[in-house]
């Protein structure tokens, strides 16, 4: 019996180790095509009649260093635009399972990476 379970273990760890990066599917936008690095892209609730998209907020009249939603607005806001870049040098599209850096570009010329 504890050698089937260590077999069970040994082969199961070769399966963890051969899946790599490119074996994950890609993270889709609204439209349906991969999420690519270096693209401008707009994160927006699901129900748009609950609140906008992302923003930078302040806390304690500081700098806005925190990301939050655009409150209710009779016209729905768009946020501030966000781009995805994989931690994967030479990775051009965002994969699901994956790390990736989120920069978000506001109107007072901050960047925030987060």
């Amino acid at each position: 019996m504890l050698k089937l379970i260590g077999s069970l273990s040994c082969i199961w760890l070769l399966l963890a180790i051969s899946t790599t990066a490119q074996d994950q599917p890609p993270v889709l936008d609204t439209a349906g095509r991969p999420v690519r690095s270096g693209v401008r892209y707009h994160i927006l609730p699901a129900a748009t009649d609950i609140a906008g998209g992302l923003t930078l907020v302040a806390r304690n009249g500081s700098c806005p260093s925190l990301v939050g939603q655009e409150p209710i607005a009779p016209v729905v806001s768009q946020g501030l635009p966000v781009v995805f870049t994989p931690y994967v040098a030479g990775e051009t599209i965002v994969r699901e399972s994956s790390s990736f850096i989120i920069e978000i570009f506001s109107r007072l010329n901050l960047r925030q990476v987060y």
